[in-house]
């Protein structure tokens, strides 16, 4: 048991790699702000949250979770729409 514990040193393993690019990283940080302003915009954030919140209170079970978070994803969605169609103007 020691063994494996003197090769494991509770740090994540670490691709060895040479410096990157600064133009790699600029385009890696802009991807980086864009998808967190979809998540934002698309409210996908703030549905785990409501989602994680209710698995919490509701103390959904482990083997549960997955469907339970697919079936309130999708009610959201319908959700959203429904008030995105009565927001929309009518012509």
């Amino acid at each position: 048991m020691d063994e494996i514990n003197a090769n494991n040193n509770d740090q994540p393993d670490q691709m060895q790699s040479e410096p990157q690019n600064p133009d790699a990283v600029r385009k890696r940080q802009e991807q980086a702000l864009m998808f967190e302003k979809y998540l934002d915009e698309s409210g996908l954030s703030l549905s785990f949250q409501i989602i994680f919140t209710e698995i919490i209170q509701k103390q959904i079970p482990e083997d549960q979770v997955f469907g339970y978070t697919a079936m309130r994803l999708r009610q959201i969605g319908k959700e959203l729409e429904k008030i995105d169609s009565k927001a929309a103007p009518k012509n």
